[in-house]
């Protein structure tokens, strides 16, 4: 088994992993809490921001109910016989 590590879709090493998830840990960026909202999940972060899919495969910080910004997520995703297990796990999210 392998894992595979995730900027928004673009595959990176785990060392560009951690230095970007370090910058999430610093900003508060890390998911602390997972709901769904319209059948689609939601994240809110340790430092407040709620972000949400929207749609497109995509997600959006939410302010006062309304889309904003764009941003993008990191994953670790664990891999076997070159097929994703489907056992990644989203950590944090940073901007575009």
């Amino acid at each position: 088994m392998t894992t595979k590590f995730y900027l928004g879709y673009t595959e990176v090493t785990e060392d560009v992993y951690e230095q970007a998830k370090q910058k999430a840990i610093q900003e508060g960026n890390v998911i602390a809490d997972r709901t769904e909202a319209g059948g689609k999940p939601e994240y809110t972060l340790q430092n407040g921001t709620v972000i949400a899919a929207n749609g497109d495969t995509g997600f959006n910080r939410i302010e006062n109910g309304e889309r904003k910004e764009q941003w993008q997520v990191g994953t670790a995703n664990d891999w076997a016989q070159g097929e994703s297990l489907g056992t990644g796990k989203a950590e944090f999210f940073f901007k575009e």
